[in-house]
């Protein structure tokens, strides 16, 4: 696709519009939300409408935890009313932003013509920037103390579906419930060898968004390493963006003295964002770069561990 325009307001003519474009993307194609692994509450979106980057909400207690009530003959015995939170912990607000000149966004529009142009490129780039947040939050809550039973297995045993159930089953009546996997490249390359025994499925196969592998959706992602693979159920992660108070999602900024006094654009994006295990206190600074998240020391249990709904699996390829 050729490109004969020379300034980003030719590339991108309204912002606003770029901006509800980008949302509807990140939305309708981020996987840890349409793996439903990635959940908002009314808690992150008070933590991104303003005030500190660090604030506390409510634990979304999962559903299957509430045991039903057994109908008595006895009128004076009243039931159990199940709750849907329980306890609060704190979570991080991450202020993030990145800035594209002219040619980078020809460049993108180039590379994702057929996918929807700039506000694909611009999507995608904030679905891998936001999934980092998340599963460094996830690396470093394993390394935590009071998570330590997070992670299951020593590193010998095989990668194996007995491997994968096993770790799950460490949630208790909750371990049902796990129905994703993180697996890195090399993890996943080996679980498409299980298609002829029936275990994988492509894309579209059995899930219209994920392939699978004996029920479990896979999600690729090199944050874990070929020796590690995460177990998730849903719910198991608070997530939100939204754009940052204060401030303009999407800006055009022209540097008129810019490049030798030749001129030049800037499209500035803008996102806030909550991302990190639903149930997990975040202890650190705030306002850090991401590697801060991937210190054991800034991350607490705030829940029984049993309830936590991600597990760390350690395993070997074969």
């Amino acid at each position: 696709m050729a490109i004969t325009n020379t300034t980003i307001l030719d590339l991108v003519p309204s912002e606003k519009r770029l901006a509800n474009r980008v949302d509807a993307r990140i939305a309708a194609t981020f996987p840890l939300l349409a793996s439903g692994v990635a959940v908002a509450s009314q808690g992150t979106a008070d933590v991104l409408s303003g005030g500190g980057r660090k604030q506390s909400v409510s634990y979304i207690n999962p559903l299957a935890g509430d045991e039903p009530n057994v109908g008595t003959d006895d009128i004076t015995v009243p039931g159990n009313v199940g709750k849907m939170t329980a306890g609060e912990f704190n979570v991080l607000r991450h202020d993030l932003n990145q800035g594209w000149g002219t040619a980078a966004l020809a460049t993108m529009i180039t590379q994702y013509d057929a996918a929807g142009g700039i506000s694909a490129g611009i999507a995608s780039y904030w679905n891998g920037a936001f999934e980092k947040v998340i599963t460094s939050s996830i690396v470093g809550a394993a390394k935590a103390t009071s998570l330590a039973a997070l992670t299951y297995g020593d590193g010998t045993a095989l990668l194996s579906y007995d491997l994968v159930n096993a770790a799950c089953l460490t949630a208790g009546m909750f371990a049902t419930s796990f129905d994703t996997l993180f697996v890195s490249p090399a993890q996943y390359a080996l679980l498409q060898k299980d298609k002829v025994n029936g275990g994988f499925s492509q894309k579209g196969d059995v899930d219209p968004n994920f392939a699978t592998w004996n029920g479990f959706k896979l999600i690729r992602t090199a944050a874990f390493g070929d020796t590690t693979m995460v177990a998730a159920r849903p719910g198991a992660v608070l997530f939100q963006s939204g754009s940052p108070v204060g401030s303009t999602s999407f800006e055009v900024e022209r540097l008129a003295n810019g490049a030798g006094g030749q001129g030049g654009d800037i499209l500035h994006s803008r996102y806030s964002v909550v991302g990190q295990i639903n149930g997990v206190d975040y202890k650190g600074a705030t306002g850090v770069a991401r590697s801060a998240l991937e210190v054991g020391t800034n991350w607490q249990a705030a829940i029984p561990v049993a309830e936590v709904g991600v597990r760390l699996i350690k395993c070997k390829l074969a």
